[in-house]
């Protein structure tokens, strides 16, 4: 059973039309009808989206048990490969409250992203979104954050922060003359302003996000 197959059983079984599934995996009914009829393929992304509003997991549509490989059923280049990267609802902080305790024993679930190497399931965690003080970039409360672990942030980049008095911050990141500015993307929030930010205070910068799906 390929790919479309799949898809079209799982979308009939929850009683979705081509329109229904389509809106809410936010791509075109023409797209999703050539994807069920394995005119195309969708991007790792598109089948996210799909297997979030079908409530199962990519690893499941993409089942080699139905005779399909992965690089069959997905439009990525075949030298990249499918890993499990940690998802984070929140990073504690260690026993004195200084500094946030980055574990993957503290991870809620794992999700799926195409990297070129191994190793680089170590450079990259996802975070649920703990505000709605990015929604000026379209990132709202409970969205997935793809984040890059990394110290060095350059202006305006979106960064991930932790800071004992807030916990963990995603915030526009500026240099300024009386130090660092860091800046929500909704008015309703107050910005920021630190002297310096200590190197464990910059958790990394963030990539892409995944939506939740209502």
């Amino acid at each position: 059973m390929n790919l479309g197959n799949i898809i079209r059983a799982l979308r009939q079984e929850k009683n979705l039309t081509l329109k229904e599934l389509a809106e809410k995996a936010r791509i075109s009914v023409s797209f999703l009808n050539d994807i069920e009829k394995d005119r195309s393929k969708p991007s790792l992304e598109t089948l996210i989206n799909i297997a979030k509003v079908l409530q199962t997991t990519p690893a499941e549509l993409l089942n080699e048990d139905f005779g399909e490989t992965i690089e069959e059923n997905i439009g990525v280049l075949s030298e990249n490969k499918l890993f499990y990267i940690p998802v984070f609802k929140e990073i504690p902080p260690d026993e004195k409250g200084n500094t946030p305790y980055f574990s993957k024993k503290f991870a809620e679930s794992k999700e799926m992203v195409v990297m070129e190497k191994e190793e680089d399931q170590e450079k990259f965690f996802f975070l649920y979104s703990p505000e709605n003080s990015m929604n000026g970039s379209r990132i709202w409360q409970g969205d997935l954050v793809l984040v890059k672990k990394t110290k060095a942030l350059e202006d305006g980049d979106i960064g991930v922060f932790w800071l004992p008095q807030y916990g963990v911050l995603l915030r526009r990141y500026y240099e300024h003359e009386d130090g660092i500015i860091l800046q929500a993307d909704n008015s309703q929030y107050h910005p920021v302003v630190l002297p310096s930010l200590k190197k464990h205070q910059v958790i990394g910068k963030a990539i892409k996000v995944l939506c939740e799906l209502k």
